[in-house]
C-alpha cells in the first residue's frame, strides 16, 4: 500500500513539473514557421484587387536586414491578400489570442543569437485613428475629408480599441531562422478598409488583411558571397593595373629605379576609393628615402623604425599624391623594401574602370 502511493504520488510531481517546464521548452518554437500554419480570420475571401494595389504602392523587394554589419540579401518573398467584413479592432484580437502576440514599438532583435528552428516573440504594433479627424481641403478651399464625418462613421459602426480610440493599422511581425541558417521575417498587416482613399466616404466597415514572409540569406553565406565579390573585383583590377602599371607621368610621382611593381597587392588595399601603387625594391628603407626626398626636394617623416612618408601635395593620412617606404616584412622574396605611391590622377573610383 505505501508503494502504490509512492508510485502515485511520483507520477503527480512528474506531471506537474511537465506542466511547468512544457512552456519553457517551448518557448520560441510554437509561432508559424509557413504560410500554411498562419491562421485567416475566418470569413475571409481572397482579395486579387488588394494585391494589384500593394504591388503597384510597394512592390517586392522587402525591407533591408542587417546582421552583424552585413546585410542579408532577400532570397525570396509571397504574400497574400484578403478581406473580410468585420471590424479591424475584432480581427485585432482574434490574431493576438491565435498568435499570443505581445504589444511592442521598440523591437530589435538579436538575430544573431536566434538558433536554427526558433523564433522570436511575436510582436504587434497598434495605430489608431489620428489625422484623418482633421478637415482636409483642395487647392481651390473645396472640403475633401470631413473629420467629424470620419469619427461619426466610426463611432456607429465600430467599437473603439480602448481610450485611444479606433484603429487603423495593425501589424504583427515575427522572424524565424530555418534549419539552413535562413532568416524569414513575417508579417500580418491588417488595415482598415471602411472608407475610400481620401476617407470622404464611408463604404462599409471591413478589414483587408496581407500576409508578408520574407526569406533572408543566412549571415554566413551572405558573409561569403560579399567575399566572392570583392575577390573577383580584386583580380579584375589587379589585371587591369598589370596590363597599364602606372608610371611616372600618369602618378606624377618619380618611381624609384629598379623596383617591382606588384599588381595584386596593389589591387588588394585600394578599395575605398583612392588606388595605392605597391613596388618592392632591394635596397633598405632609408637609401630609398634618401632618393625620394633628392627627387622631390622634400623631407621625410618616420612613424616607425625605418618607415618613411612623404606628402607631396595633401595633409597626411589621406594625401592627394605621396610615397610610404617600409621594410618588406609580410612578403619575403629578396626585396628589402616595399614602396607606396598613391597618385590622385590614377583615381579609382571603384567600378571595372579607372
Amino acid at each position: 500500500m505505501a508503494l502504490t502511493k509512492c508510485k502515485t504520488g511520483f507520477w503527480l510531481v512528474f506531471l506537474l513539473l511537465a506542466m511547468i517546464l512544457m512552456p519553457i521548452s517551448w518557448a520560441g518554437a510554437t509561432a508559424p514557421y509557413s504560410e500554411e500554419m498562419i491562421p485567416i480570420f475566418p470569413g475571409s475571401w481572397d482579395d486579387p484587387e488588394a494585391e494589384t494595389q500593394w504591388e503597384e504602392q510597394h512592390g517586392f523587394g522587402g525591407v533591408f536586414i542587417w546582421v552583424e554589419g552585413v546585410q542579408l540579401p532577400l532570397e525570396a518573398e509571397s504574400h497574400a491578400f484578403y478581406t473580410v467584413d468585420a471590424p479591424l479592432e475584432e480581427v485585432a484580437k482574434y490574431y493576438v489570442m491565435e498568435l499570443g502576440a505581445i504589444e511592442s514599438y521598440d523591437t530589435d532583435p538579436n538575430l544573431t543569437a536566434l538558433a536554427e528552428g526558433r523564433s522570436t516573440p511575436i510582436y504587434v504594433e497598434y495605430t489608431v485613428y489620428d489625422w484623418q479627424f482633421n478637415d482636409s481641403y483642395d487647392y481651390e478651399g473645396k472640403l475633401l475629408r470631413s473629420g467629424a464625418k470620419v469619427r461619426e462613421a466610426l463611432r456607429a459602426n465600430r467599437a473603439p480599441h480602448s481610450s485611444g480610440g479606433w484603429l487603423s493599422r495593425v501589424l504583427f511581425s515575427w522572424f524565424y531562422r530555418d534549419w539552413d541558417g535562413s532568416i524569414i521575417l513575417f508579417e500580418i498587416a491588417c488595415e482598415d478598409g471602411s472608407f475610400d482613399q481620401d476617407y470622404s466616404e464611408f463604404q462599409g466597415t471591413k478589414t483587408l488583411i496581407e500576409v508578408h514572409r520574407y526569406t533572408y540569406m543566412s549571415e554566413e553565406a551572405a558573409w561569403e558571397m560579399e567575399e566572392e565579390a570583392m575577390d573577383l573585383e580584386v583580380a579584375e583590377l589587379a589585371a587591369q593595373m598589370a596590363l597599364s602599371p602606372p608610371t611616372e607621368e600618369s602618378l606624377g610621382i618619380p618611381i624609384y629605379p629598379g623596383s617591382e611593381f606588384q599588381p595584386d597587392i596593389s589591387a588588394g588595399i585600394s578599395f575605398g576609393g583612392t588606388p595605392l601603387y605597391v613596388f618592392f625594391a632591394l635596397e633598405t628603407p632609408e637609401e630609398i628615402v634618401k632618393w625620394y626626398e633628392k627627387e622631390t626636394g622634400m623631407k621625410s617623416e618616420s612613424w616607425d623604425v625605418d618607415c618613411y612618408y612623404i606628402p607631396i601635395s595633401g595633409q597626411m593620412p589621406f594625401p592627394d599624391k605621396g610615397v610610404t617606404v617600409q621594410p618588406n616584412l609580410a612578403f619575403g622574396g629578396p626585396w628589402k623594401s616595399m614602396i607606396t605611391l598613391v597618385g590622385a590622377e590614377g583615381y579609382y573610383d571603384g567600378s571595372s574602370e579607372w
